[in-house]
């Protein structure tokens, strides 16, 4: 505590005291993995002088600073707190650090464990040496869920029914658990850095050149979660995991090595490819399918994106696919994809203007508002849909004598405007999912920064103006319209457009900066940053502060919109 530049209250330094009490206790009656209930924990709060509304704040403090382990958005640990996390640091170091001494007894599931596999009966083993309660189910079973959500470990999928072994416990299930810190450490013959074929499409994940250790580990937990199929083990190594997603699909996590101005850079390959069939008939697709692609996205993305989850912070990451120029040179150049809304990116190596077809990712991957509308109230058929998208596609063109003048004429006049109106702030929200890099877009103190910002993304180019209209028709700053519509017609129905250049959740986000009052702005500034309120000068300033930080994810921005209408 003496390391933080804020002060805390008194009342919760001498509930931290307490807490140290009860570990100096249990710890002289040998009971080395501390579990109470979260009630008394609570009680012990009450007693402290800390009311019930600030008692959630508290552990979450402890949480963050690592005096404790409190998870309680996860049904299994939401009632028990961990007073001593190094606790469960002795159990990991068992079978994630430690090469271990194998006893005859367990010398299948040694072997098991050298490929990667933990057996129940093993990893109830290394709970006694650990001095844990282990014939207390409950408190194993905890055990087990925290060691879950924290990327540790993930059960296999089985197609039998779970076998029971007797042991000096009592019966326990035959359970194995995948660890992927124990993978392997040789690298897989498969991880390869070929291009796509017609059966598979990639996209690489560049962490600004920093890819941490446990990343991996944990994409592959999450995936195994969500994709495994009961009877196919996934194939897995230190750096290289392949598993079916369904009976047409498999996806291929690996990490590669790429040569990208005069550096080496390691990135996350992630491919989804159709199935090939033992024996091929004529009409059998090869073409993934869009539905397989995006649910994959999503899984994988969503992890990077956890802002607070099991103890994880969110990790800043770029989308990106190698141009067409450099396929076959060594150093490679990478096309950043904020999103699938385009079907070319502009190339900037050399010195000609030239442009990479990504069509073939919009189809897979993409999915735009206008669409999914659709999709959902099921109105409309295919070629009425691409009609309407054509015609969209052809609004947002300028004229043809619209030269780079006139663009760049376009851009000062449109950066004037918002900055005369003090709308930057919210032109940041706007743009805030769409532009790779969020604390760029946070740093900007001119409209025409962050412009320069979407030209860099690929978002606004001289013949692809959709950004612009769209930004108008959000922001209901209609009267820019009076000053270019000679230029360009497409602003004179600007009301009449379809919103197509930002997510779903990026215009809840806007609808909800518009909404928000002071109040719910400093209720909102005390649940989520208590004891160091950040007061907020307006709602942009918040939602700003927030998105980076998970609080208004799709799971999470339901919860403000009920507190705003309370």
């Amino acid at each position: 505590m003496t390391d933080l530049k804020k002060d805390v209250p008194l009342k919760w330094m001498r509930f931290r005291c307490d807490l140290h009490d009860l570990r100096k206790d249990d710890l002289r009656r040998q009971k080395p993995f501390l579990l109470y209930p979260l009630k008394e924990i609570k009680t012990l709060a009450a007693k402290n002088g800390i009311a019930e509304k600030e008692q959630s704040v508290l552990l979450n403090f402890l949480y963050d600073i690592g005096e404790i382990i409190y998870m309680p958005d996860k049904e299994l640990l939401k009632d028990q707190v961990v007073l001593i996390p190094d606790s469960l640091v002795k159990v990991l170091t068992r079978f994630v650090t430690v090469v271990p001494p194998k006893p005859v007894t367990f010398r299948k599931a040694y072997r098991q464990l050298d490929k990667g596999i933990l057996e129940e009966v093993l990893l109830r083993n290394f709970c006694e040496e650990c001095k844990v309660d282990v014939p207390n189910l409950k408190k194993f079973e905890f055990l087990v869920e925290l060691m879950i959500q924290l990327g540790f470990i993930c059960e296999m999928k089985t197609t039998s029914s779970q076998d029971v072994a007797s042991t000096s416990t009592g019966s326990i299930t035959k359970r194995s658990f995948f660890v992927p810190l124990r993978l392997a450490l040789k690298t897989s013959s498969e991880v390869k850095q070929e291009p796509d074929d017609s059966q598979s499409i990639s996209i690489y994940y560049d962490f600004e050149g920093y890819l941490p250790d446990v990343l991996f580990p944990y994409v592959i937990v999450e995936c195994l979660n969500k994709f495994q199929l009961e009877g196919f083990e996934p194939k897995l190594s230190c750096n290289h995991c392949k598993l079916y997603l369904d009976q047409f699909h498999h996806v291929t996590l690996s990490l590669v090595q790429f040569t990208t101005k005069d550096k080496q850079n390691f990135l996350l390959k992630m491919t989804v490819k159709r199935t090939n069939s033992l024996k091929k008939t004529n009409d059998e697709k090869c073409e993934p399918s869009s539905e397989a692609c995006q649910k994959v996205l999503s899984t994988v993305e969503k992890t990077f994106k956890q802002s607070k989850d099991g103890g994880r912070r969110g990790i800043p990451f770029k989308r990106c696919i190698p141009c067409d120029c450099s396929l076959t040179s060594e150093k490679k150049h990478f096309q950043i994809l904020p999103n699938f809304q385009y079907k070319m990116l502009p190339c900037n190596e050399g010195d000609k203007f030239l442009n990479m077809n990504v069509e073939r990712y919009k189809l897979l991957f993409g999915d735009e508002v206008g669409q999914r509308k659709r999709r959902k109230t099921g109105q409309g058929s295919s070629d009425e849909n691409q009609n309407e998208s054509t015609s969209s596609s052809h609004q947002s063109q300028p004229r043809e004598d619209f030269s780079e003048d006139d663009f760049r004429q376009l851009i000062a006049d449109f950066a004037q405007w918002f900055d005369e109106r003090e709308l930057l702030n919210r032109l940041q929200v706007l743009f805030i999912e769409i532009v790779d890099d969020i604390e760029e877009v946070k740093r900007v103190t001119s409209t025409i920064e962050l412009l320069s910002l979407l030209f860099a993304n690929g978002q606004l180019s001289q013949t692809n103006l959709s950004v612009l209209y769209d930004t108008v028709k959000v922001t209901e700053q209609f009267g820019f319209e009076s000053t270019i519509t000679e230029k360009l017609p497409a602003f004179k129905d600007i009301k009449k457009r379809e919103v197509v250049s930002f997510p779903a959740h990026t215009m809840k986000i806007v609808n909800l900066g518009k909404n928000l009052k002071d109040s719910t702005i400093k209720a909102l500034d005390g649940r989520h940053n208590f004891p160091v309120l950040k007061k907020y000068a307006d709602s942009w300033s918040l939602i700003l502060d927030f998105v980076p930080r998970g609080l208004l994810s799709e799971d999470k921005i339901d919860e403000v919109n009920k507190l705003l209408k309370k």
